[in-house]
Order: C-alpha cells, then structure tokens, then sequence
C-alpha cells in the first residue's frame, strides 16, 4: 500500500532523487494538505517528558544506545506514531543530522539503497521507516549487518526509528524485529487524545469552534487525530455555510460521508434519529469499494466502484470525485490513495458490521468483495485490508468478521484462485497475507488446492514464492506442508543462496515428515550458513540445524558456523538460543571457547533472559555455573524464569539458600504451570521448617493447575505420601479430575499406578482400564496391568485388562516383568502364546478380544485368520483393522470372504487418516480386477472425493478397469484435477500411462495428450516413464503433438540404453512415420534390445517387425532416390 510519513497519509510534490529514500527537507515540501505536518499546522502535543515516546527522548535514546539497536513506535491507526516520527526527525535535523524516510510501501527499497542513502554524505543520519511492516525489500537484519558497518566505514553513524500497529505484534515475524529494535507504546489515554485533538480543532475548525458548543464539536471529532482532523474540516465547512451542526456520533466518518452525498444529491438523506444509524446504501457502497481498492490507477479504482454500483461508470466517477474533493483520497503520480489506513478501516468497520450486533451485513460484504474474485491486484488490497482491521477489531466484533472472511474465501475459492494466476507479483503477496494468520489462514488452507496449488505449479520457483513458503510451511497441517516442502526444496535450487532464503531454510528444516528430503535440505542449509554465518538471521537456521543434524561431519560443520556467528553477534540477547543449543554438546576443542562465550554474554545479560544460558550451563556442564547461578538467585529468584536455573540446581543436590528460594518463587508464582516442574524435585528433598509449607504449596498450586500435564509428577510424589492429613481428599480429588483428562495419555502412567495401589482414589479403575486400551506399546503396560489385575473390583473391565495382557505378553516374553504379568493372569505351565489362545478359544468374540487377534496375526506367525473373521463377523471392523483386512485380503483362504466386511468398513469408518483406507483400497481393487463388483468401483471413488495423498495410484487402478463407463466422467475429472495439481510429479506416470489407455476419452484426448507431453517435458526421462511413452506413441490422434512425442521417446532411448522396458517405447515408435531424422539412432537402439532380450520377451516381435518394416521403408526411399 501506498504509505509514508504520515502513516499512510500520502504526498504530491516533486520525483525522488533515489526512489523510496526522500530527504527530510524533500518531505517537508511534499506534505499533503490533508495531514500537513509542519510546525504551525497544528503544534505537536508531546505525551510528557518523562514518557518513552517524547521525541526528545526517543532521540536521546537512539543516539545514546550501543550496537545500532532501533525503536519501533507502537500505536494504533491514526493516532500519531506518524506524526511522532516527524518530530524525532525535524529535531534530529535542528542539531545537525540529516533524516532520511523509507517509503518502502510506494517503492521496493532495498538494502544498497538505503547504503547509498545514507552514506551520500558524513555524520549521523536518522533513518525512519513509517510502517515497519510494508518494509519488504530487505531483511531488518540488513540494516545492522550491512547497513550500518557500510556507513561506519564512510564516517556515518545510521540510528533507525520506525512504527507499526498494536495489532501487528501478534504477527509471525515479531521475533525478528525483536532481534533489531526496541518496542515503544504510544502515549494512548484519553486525556493525551483530547489535548491532541483540542490542538487540531483550534488549526482546523475556528470558526466552528466560534458558532457551535465546543464540547459537541469535540464529541463529534472523535479522540483519533486523523479522524478527528478530517472531521473537523467537514464541520469548519458546516460553519462556513451557515448550517446548524447534527447530533453526529463520536468519530462517525460514515455519517459525514453520508451526508456529503446527501448534500449533493447522491442518495436520500439519513435517518433524523441519531441514534440509528442508516444502512449503507449504493452510493456509500461505491466510495467504500473506492477507498478499499487504493492504491491503484483511477481507471482501475473506478472499473472496481462501477462493479459494485451495478456497472454504471458514471456513478463510480460521482463517487471518487466525492471523495477527491473531501480530502479522503488523492491523486499521487499514476495511482489515487488514500490519506490514511484509518480512513478505508473506519468505513470498512461502520459498513461491513452492524452497530447493533457486531454482525456482518453480508449481502453488503458480498457486493462489495465481488471485485475481488476477479482482479488479483484489488484482491491483494481486499485482503491486506481486512487482515488489518481484523487484527485492530474488538474481539467479539473480530470474530463476526474472521468467521465471514473464511466463508466468503471458501464460497470463492475456485474463481479467486483462477484469478490468482494471472499476475505473480500481486496474487503472490495475497496468499502469503491469506497463509498469515486470521482471517484467512483456517480456510486458506482447506482450499489449498483451489488457491495455493495452482499458483505454485505456475509460480512456484520464482523469487516471489519466497513469503508463501516461509508462511506456509509453519501454518500449513502436516500433509499440505508436507507438499509445500517438496516445492519449497525446488525453490531452492535456484534461490536458495540468497540471504532471503533463511526463513524458507528454517521452515522446511522444523518439518518431521521430510524423508529421503531432509539430507538434501541439510546440503542447503548448509551452503546457506557457509556463505552467510555472519548475518544476524543466520540464528535462524543454525538453531534449526543444531536441532536437527545427527552428530557426525554435519554436525561438525554446524558448530563452526555457529562459531563464527557467535563470534560476531556473542553480545545480542538472541545469542543465547545459539548459545543454549551449543552447551550441551561434545564441543571437543572448543568446550572451552563457547563456555567462555557463555560466561562472558551473562556478564552483558544479567536479567531475566540470563536464565537460559544458566540453565543450559548447570543441565550439561555441571558446576561451571553453580556459583554464578546462584549469585543470579540472589537477586533474581523470584523472576517466572527462575525456575530454569531453580530446578537444575535442586536436581543436582545443592543445599543453602536455595531451597528457601524456591519456596518464595512458589509463594509468587502458583498461578504458573512451570512450579510443577520445582515440586516434583522439591518434594524429593529433605525440607526441614519448610516441610508444611511445601506440602501446602503443592496442594494450592494443585488447585490452580491441575489441569497442566506436569500435575501427574506432582500427584505422583503426594499419593504416596502418609502426612498429608485432612489433605489427603483435596489430593484425591485432583487426581481424579487430573486423570479425567489425561487417563489415555502415556506419560499418566506412574501416577496410575501410584493411584491404582491407593484403594481409596476415586474412579481408578476407569482411569487405568482408559490408559491401557490407549498404550498397549508403553513401557510401563505390564506394571500398570498386574496392578489392574490384582484388584478384585475390574468387573465387566476384566475382559479387556486380561486380553491386553496376554497381548503384550506373547511379544515381551523375556522381559524383567513377564512373570508379574503370568501371575497376574494365572497362566500356569501353559506357554505363552497357547495361553492367549486358549484365552480366545473361551472368549474369542467378545469386543476386548479384537486387538489381541489383530496382534497375533501382524506379530506373530500364528494362524489366526478364523478367529479374525469370527471377531469380524460378530463386530464388524474398526479404524484399527485396515492392516488386518489388508492381510486377509492377500490370503487366498479368506479374500473372498472377507470382502463384505471390508465393503461394511469403507461405508462406516469414515474419520480415518488415509493411509488404513488407502492400505485396504489397494488389494481390494486388485482382488477385484477379474470380479469388477460395482460396490467396489463405487467405494473407490467415494474415497477419492474425500482423500487427497494416494490419488494416484487409486486412479491407475480404476481406469484400467472394464465397467469404467459408469462412472467414466467423475473418475476422469479426478485423473485431469490429480495430474493438473502435481504436474511435475515423479509418480505421475500410474495415472498418464493409464489415461492415455483409456478407451472412450473424446473430447478429452488432445487434454490428456497435453498433459503427458506437458510432464514429459519437465522429466529427466527415468526408466520407468517408458508406460507413458509407449501409450502417448501407441495413440494416433497425436496431431500436433506427434512430433514432440518422438522426440521425448528419442531422449529416453538416449538416457536409457540398456534398460530392459526399452522394448516398450520401441514397439509404438518404430511404427511411427514422423521418426524421419531419428531413423537411423532408432533402427540401432532397436537392434542392440533385441540382441539383449529374450525371444519371448512381450515386445520382442513388435519390437522385430518393427525394425524390419523401418528398414524395408529406408532401402524402398533409397532406391527411389537413386
């Protein structure tokens, strides 16, 4: 968006020496006449002088600071962070700086920009930055590691003061800016607003203030400086004319919008009653959609108006010559802007939500985005709009907005992501604010493959797919980002050098499911930190890389580069992630450098974040730190982050003072989760006089936290406990709730089992039946199952306690605690495994019994496949079985009559992860290609409409079989949709191959010929894309394309010469007459497979009759040319 200075109040005035970069003296002159900042039109109130946002000492303050540290001014739209900026910078030029303002929304600034800005001339510079936010042409880390050791070696010291929104601090690049600059909060009470606004009346409504009640003036501005500014000049008019001034609402720039129309006969006036507002009629719709498209050309700013005004262009002028002449909007080189964001989020809020019930007015907000769908500049602008009002918004009213945007976004996402891939500069800025965050991430993502995965097909290694990737891959649910990674890693072979990959790099690095990828995104980051280590950002990825590289020669070569990093950036608060990641590890050699470097930045960071590094120094280097430690306890032990270095030192067994410590950070901090944590190894210690007090603590921060997971450490450690008096019943009564919530958790099991031989907690059995059902794997099953099986109390629970046992027992026959689990099911001299079957033989169709036989039959080698069906029959299948059913549908013996359940299980089992479904699908579709029942075709294609990973295969299957007429078309649409989202995909080839061998395809043959050729073409040409050749080849209505397909067959014959399936290109190529050039490189490729392949060899006589039809029609030419 076009902003500067003035927070999005724009300029006219002459060009810029260097575009983006305006001197202070150029600023001054190209103040606009809306929000003129000089030191008459009106004066600056400052906020006080002992207030941190004072221009003095906001100035002082920057100069004073070591390392180059910036400001960010936080403050809501319009109320003066802008204007703030200024007088830091008119000040800074009165004691003989230069000041420099970024206009990095109007232009793309980059870092040399700003170097040759600031280094045109020596001395101090004052560089301000209005809306750090837009700022996209360089990184923050930039101006400390570029910028200003460039200006310092040309005599210049650079001090950086920028602003944002309150909003804005929840976004997901704060810890970044945290990294650069300090924040500081606008002075925000009413009574700074009121001096603020009283200032601007007294320039802008005099003879207002001389006719009308001052205090109804005021009321009527609004405590808004922007707002009230603009207000007041409608009221100075009002003045003027000799007009009574209305009983306007506070800040109501919508009601003055309304009655300018009104006064020039643009709509029917508003209501008389002040106290219901009008609705927004036509022509209030048109100067929102206005307002709301900015900034753009007027052509294009009115094409967006007449849409929403029902075409008629006439009326989309009237509108933005209204709101030329009121001063909203202006007129900068080619586009119109507007004077300030405050003026398009008031009359978006006023608008798009009802007064009365903070409600959208839909039909409204319908028209009014309908320009949206169809132009990816005004979508660009739409959305960054409505992400930042949303963020600014009062919760409730928030909530209404975010809940439409996402229903409007998914009703739209088809025709929205069609005309996203018009223009990549726009649309690609517009996903990354959709994938940033409310209101649109929730449903951006569900329409991923409407809107994101045909832009990255399309756009996905251009420099411009740098913000979706960062953004995508930490919002995105695991499957999308699984996706979004491989592309993401694509992206990286060509841009993965450049400083601005770091967040990309850090983003696929966090990812769990990278596979066979993750050594190749290890390479680059690598590369990266090899050629970037000593850029501030660099952090980024090195902490991502220390997490995540195994010990070894990567390893090694990580810790280097975080040398060199630390080397450069060992003072900076964020050193100590680097620094907590390094402590623990076999540093060899340079232990010692790095415990130096710790010990030396806790000299500089004495506070709170010292905690980190302390904790990291006493959990991996034992009494290197004791003493600091507890030096920093001294004075710090009742900091929340105290309990970092509290705990470690406790473990360790140190005495003193500490345990006093710990009890006052109990006393303060009850309410925090992290006491959990100090109790569990508190109530290990010997007490003293502290005994009751602890005991005390522990069962009121119960009260407050028993909800936390770190409660079970604590419930633990007082169960056992025999002194716990008239608390025993509070104790028990948590542990109840506690296991309420986490019964079916793993890490529940010690305080189970301390429960379960405590005859008197309530409900224990439940809880620990629910956490057996749930952790058949774990560990500790065998304790908790003999504690189980002791009691006498397990009721209809018997069933199952006794059949998980013997599950886990025939798998864990050799360990430590099988005999407990023996004696606990009463086994006697019977073998393990003849026991669990004599189990089943009595009990083998009750509902406890299925996991026992699904155990048997994948872990064993035992026969249980009557009992499966047996349990099947009686129960039916559930999530959990899809590997049993796919084991019963490969055994000949029981295929068949497994069928019917598996059908049953597709029809209920719904809410499965796709990989059980997926599992079953397949062997059922390749039982069934010689039965062909409907029931089956039907089921798979009801999974393809609600599954995405898979597709392919399940494709393949379908359309090579005989009853696909049917359903011929939808199970086209899914092949064309699969293979259009994923055209570069490896596997492509299942679903290509079997296309082209469809029979029937029509009109679609020439698309599916497109396709192949389309993949054929990105290809390296591997062994097994010889299916889709020999189909594409083996079709006559190649056209156009035929020439394409020979010559992709000739390149794969090149790059494959001794490959066995060569035989399957050959056969259709030689028939081919456009082989023309290639004849003689074919006839030979021909001759050398036959030479290689066996006489029965399937392709063997094509493959001869072939060649000898190609030589016959060469000697034939020959002849004719002789």
């Amino acid at each position: 968006m076009a902003r500067d200075i003035t927070g999005g109040v724009n300029f006219g005035g002459a060009r810029r020496r260097l575009a983006g970069v305006l001197p202070h003296e150029q600023m001054v002159r190209r103040l606009s006449t809306v929000q003129d900042r000089t030191v008459e039109r009106p004066e600056f109130v400052s906020p006080g002088i002992d207030h941190a946002s004072d221009p003095r000492n906001l100035l002082d303050t920057l100069r004073a600071r070591r390392g180059g540290r910036g400001i960010v001014l936080i403050g809501a739209a319009g109320t003066g962070k802008s204007r703030t900026c200024f007088e830091v910078a008119e000040l800074a030029v009165r004691e003989g700086m230069r000041a420099l303002y970024v206009l990095s929304s109007e232009h793309t600034v980059t870092a040399e920009d700003l170097i040759e800005a600031v280094t045109a001339e020596p001395g101090e510079v004052l560089v301000v930055i209005d809306y750090l936010n837009d700022c996209h042409g360089f990184a923050y880390s930039e101006l400390r590691t570029r910028v200003a050791p460039a200006a310092r070696a040309e005599g210049v010291t650079v001090h950086v003061l920028a602003s944002a929104r309150p909003g804005w601090k929840q976004a997901g690049d704060l810890p970044e800016v945290k990294q650069e600059f300090d924040l500081v909060e606008l002075r925000v009470d009413r009574a700074h607003h009121r001096a603020v606004c009283a200032a601007i009346l007294e320039v802008e409504a005099k003879t207002a203030l001389g006719r009308y009640d001052r205090e109804r003036v005021e009321r009527a501005c609004g405590h808004k400086p922007v707002i009230a500014k603009l207000i007041a000049r409608e009221i100075e008019r009002h003045a003027l004319a000799g007009a009574e001034l209305v009983a306007e609402r506070s800040g109501d720039l919508l009601g003055w919008l309304l009655r300018m129309f009104a006064s020039y006969q643009l709509l029917v006036p508003p209501s008389e009653d002040p106290l219901r507002p009008v609705p927004p009629g036509e022509r209030v719709r048109g100067a929102v959609a206005v307002v709301a498209a900015c900034p753009q050309p007027r052509d294009a700013v009115e094409q967006v108006a007449a849409t929403v005004l029902d075409g008629d262009p006439v009326a989309a002028q009237g509108c933005v010559d209204m709101l030329l002449r009121m001063g909203w909007v202006e007129q900068e080189e080619v586009n119109l802007v507007v004077v300030h964001d405050i003026v398009v989020d008031t009359l978006l809020a006023q608008t798009l939500l009802d007064e009365f019930t903070d409600r959208v007015r839909e039909q409204f907000a319908d028209t009014l985005l309908a320009p949206a769908v169809r132009d990816a500049r005004t979508a660009s602008r739409f959305v960054l709009h409505l992400n930042r009002l949303t963020r600014d918004l009062a919760e409730g009213r928030a909530r209404h907005l975010a809940e439409y945007c996402q229903r409007w976004l998914r009703g739209n996402a088809v025709d929205l992501g069609a005309t996203l891939l018009e223009e990549a500069q726009a649309s690609g800025f517009a996903l990354g604010t959709l994938l940033n965050g409310e209101p649109w991430a929730e449903a951006a993502i569900e329409c991923w493959s409407e809107l994101v995965g045909p832009w990255l097909a399309k756009y996905g290694r251009t420099q411009q797919a740098r913000h979706l990737y960062a953004k995508g891959l930490y919002m995105a649910p695991a499957e999308r980002a699984s996706y979004l990674a491989e592309d993401a890693i694509t992206w990286l072979t060509e841009h993965g050098t450049k400083p601005n990959a770091a967040f990309v790099l850090s983003g696929l690095l966090h990812q769990n499911g990278l596979g066979p990828h993750k050594h190749i995104v290890t390479r680059h980051a690598l590369d990266w930190a090899r050629r970037h280590s000593e850029r501030v950002e660099a952090q980024f990825v090195l902490t991502s890389l220390l997490v995540s590289v195994e010990p070894g020669h990567e390893r090694t070569l990580v810790v280097e580069f975080a040398r060199r990093w630390l080397k450069h950036h060992h003072g900076r608060d964020d050193a100590r992630y680097v620094l907590g990641l390094l402590i623990p590890l076999d540093l060899g050699l340079a232990t010692k450098e790095i415990l130096a470097r710790a010990l030396t930045w806790l000299e500089l960071h004495s506070g709170a974040v010292a905690s980190m590094v302390l904790s990291a120094l006493l959990r991996a280097r034992g009494t290197v730190a004791t003493e600091r430690a507890l030096s920093w306890l001294a004075e710090h032990h009742k900091l929340p982050a105290a309990h970092h270095v509290l705990q470690p030192l406790l473990a360790s067994g140190e005495a003193g003072e500490l345990i006093g410590w710990t009890v006052a950070w109990l006393r303060d901090n009850l309410h925090r989760f992290s006491g959990g944590f100090l109790l569990k190894v508190l109530l290990d210690r010997e007490l003293g006089a502290h005994e009751a007090e602890v005991l005390g603590l522990a069962v009121r921060w119960l009260g407050a936290n028993r909800t936390e997971q770190v409660a079970g450490h604590v419930l633990v450690k007082l169960i056992a406990r025999t002194d716990l008096g008239d608390q025993r019943p509070v104790v028990l009564a948590h542990t109840d709730a506690w296991l309420r919530l986490y019964n079916e958790s793993h890490f529940a099991a010690d305080t189970v089992i301390a429960a379960l031989i405590t005859a008197d907690c309530p409900n224990i059995v439940e809880h620990g039946v629910a956490w057996l059902a749930d952790n058949r794997k774990n560990d500790k099953l065998p304790l908790v199952a003999t504690a189980l099986l002791t009691r006498r109390d397990l009721g209809s629970h018997l069933d199952l306690v006794q059949a998980t046992a013997f599950r886990w027992l025939v798998t864990h026959q050799a360990n430590k605690h099988a005999d407990l689990v023996r004696a606990g099911l009463c086994t006697g001299t019977a073998t393990d495994l003849d026991a669990a079957l004599a189990w089943l033989d009595r009990r083998g169709r009750v509902p406890a019994a299925g996991p026992l036989i699904r155990h048997l039959a994948l872990y064993t080698e035992t026969d249980t496949a009557e009992y499966a069906l047996a349990w099947l029959g009686a129960h039916g299948a559930i999530a959990e079985d899809g590997l049993l059913l796919k084991r019963l549908l490969a055994d000949e013996r029981t295929a068949e009559r497994v069928v019917p359940v598996v059908l049953a299980w597709f029809d209920t089992e719904e809410i499965v992860e796709h990989e059980p479904h997926l599992a079953v699908l397949l062997p059922l579709l390749q039982l069934d290609r010689h039965t062909e029942r409907p029931e089956v075709r039907d089921r798979a294609l009801r999974w393809l409409d609600s599954h995405d990973t898979g597709q392919d295969e399940v494709l393949a299957l379908l359309l090579q079989r005989a009853d696909l007429a049917p359903v011929r078309e939808p199970v086209l649409r899914h092949a064309f949709t699969w293979v259009r989202a994923n055209p570069a995909d490896r596997d492509a080839y299942h679903v290509l191959s079997r296309l082209l061998a469809c029979p029937h395809l029509g009109d679609q043959a020439a698309a599916a010929i497109d396709l192949a050729c389309g993949w054929l073409r990105v290809r390296t040409l591997r062994s097994r894309d010889c299916f889709v050749l020999s189909r594409l080849l083996a079709r006559e209505d190649l056209g156009e394309r035929a020439d394409e397909a020979v010559e992709h067959a000739v390149r794969w014959l090149d790059r494959n010469p001794s490959s066995a399936s060569a035989g399957a290109v050959l056969g259709p190529l030689l028939a081919r007459p456009e082989l023309g050039r290639h004849v003689p490189f074919v006839a030979e490729c021909a001759r050398r497979w036959l030479d290689s392949a066996p006489a029965e060899h399937s392709h063997h006589a094509a493959v001869e009759d072939g060649l000898a039809q190609v030589v016959a029609n060469s000697v034939s030419t020959d002849h004719r040319s002789e």
